[in-house]
């Protein structure tokens, strides 16, 4: 018989006689184990009675091989290169290269990516593992510290009350700067850019102060909604006081550019939306004011910071730089019995284009001793 109780031969033999087995060598399957035929479980002798000898082997464990393929990474600690079936299980140490983000391992160039390789206790056969790389983007940094993220979020985790994100790459998501953290984001000529008509681009719930010190104009924007949403007790400020006024960044969002439930102090900067701000503004520089106008192809309201004479005209302490603009806010058809507004001229005007006061808009204009003139063919 085989070890596993499969009869090899049966013969009849006379007795007194020595038995011979004239069939093929006995063989032994283990998994993980290289088995030997080493003889009978007792010795050939002539035969006195019904006998039944028993197939033994040599078992011996294998060895199999594990090569790596690093492709310029290297390990802090090495990963075993051999291991057998009795091997506890183990999972592989990944590599690290400079400047490269681990995107996971290959096994005998099966192309299949494995981030985490962990090979079971009964496992068998030799492998070969490559390491797969992505060279890494980093899209901010510390400026205090000089620590490079691969994500926005990373770096607002980290950073430190008063220390300075400065961005690397534009960034296409939602970002939030939480109540507890008090720092300024340098959108260095970058943009963070939505299209998400319920979610704001950025949220602020803490003290965040926005600049933009790049050589091209940063930008946040949302294509659908809102681009900032100034939480409850939380403090925003565009730009720096004490900082030159450059009219950057830009705040532009498809329905409001800013809606603010807080606090926003305005030192730099241009918004704008369908409504550019909603809500209080709380300081501007001295000397200057909020002056609102339209976008270039007329479809939006723009605010950005002006002196008070290059305002056509304003409606109690809010300035705009073109009568049509302040006629617009409140040229509306929609209510019924809206309140007068008062339109007060600031310097003489040449009109150029038509202007249309809508039939149930209720509005007041005061010349304050000024002329507008029609320029119109």
């Amino acid at each position: 018989k085989n070890y596993n109780g499969e009869i090899l031969q049966t013969s009849l033999v006379k007795k007194g006689s020595i038995p011979s087995y004239t069939g093929k060598v006995p063989k032994k399957v283990v998994v993980g184990y290289n088995s030997k035929f080493s003889g009978w479980d007792k010795p050939i002798q002539l035969v006195r009675e019904d006998i039944e000898y028993i197939a033994t082997f040599t078992d011996k464990i294998i060895e199999y091989s594990i090569s790596y393929e690093l492709n310029g990474g290297s390990l802090d600690t090495e990963n075993p290169l051999t291991y057998n079936v009795e091997t506890e299980t183990f999972t592989l140490k990944n590599p690290q290269k400079a400047n490269y983000t681990f995107i996971g391992w290959t096994l005998n160039e099966s192309g299949n990516l494995i981030e985490e390789v962990t090979i079971e206790k009964g496992s068998i056969g030799n492998r070969k593992y490559t390491a797969n790389w992505e060279e890494t983007v980093y899209v901010a940094k510390n400026k205090e510290t000089n620590k490079e993220y691969i994500s926005i979020d990373l770096a607002l985790e980290e950073v430190q009350e008063g220390q300075t994100i400065i961005l690397l790459e534009n960034i296409k998501k939602e970002v939030e700067v939480s109540e507890d953290k008090k720092l300024i984001i340098d959108l260095n000529g970058k943009t963070i850019t939505t299209s998400n008509l319920e979610i704001a681009t950025l949220i602020n719930k803490g003290e965040l102060t926005i600049i933009d010190n790049g050589s091209k104009v940063g930008r946040i924007k949302n294509s659908k909604g809102k681009a900032i949403v100034n939480e409850a007790n939380a403090i925003l400020n565009l730009g720096i006081l004490e900082d030159e006024i450059k009219l950057t960044p830009y705040i532009e969002g498809k329905t409001i550019g800013i809606e603010n439930n807080g606090i926003v102090n305005y030192y730099d900067g241009t918004v704008i939306g369908n409504k550019a701000i909603i809500g209080n503004i709380n300081a501007v520089p001295e000397g200057y004011n909020l002056l609102i106008g339209q976008t270039t192809n007329g479809t939006k309201e723009e605010i950005k910071l002006g002196l008070q004479e290059e305002a056509e005209a304003k409606i109690g302490e809010v300035y705009y730089l073109e009568l049509a603009t302040a006629i617009k806010s409140v040229n509306s058809e929609n209510k019924e019995n809206p309140e007068q507004e008062t339109i007060t001229i600031l310097k003489d005007i040449q009109i150029s284009s038509k202007i249309d006061i809508k039939s149930k808009a209720n509005i007041r204009l005061d010349l304050n001793n000024k002329q507008i003139i029609n320029s119109l063919n």
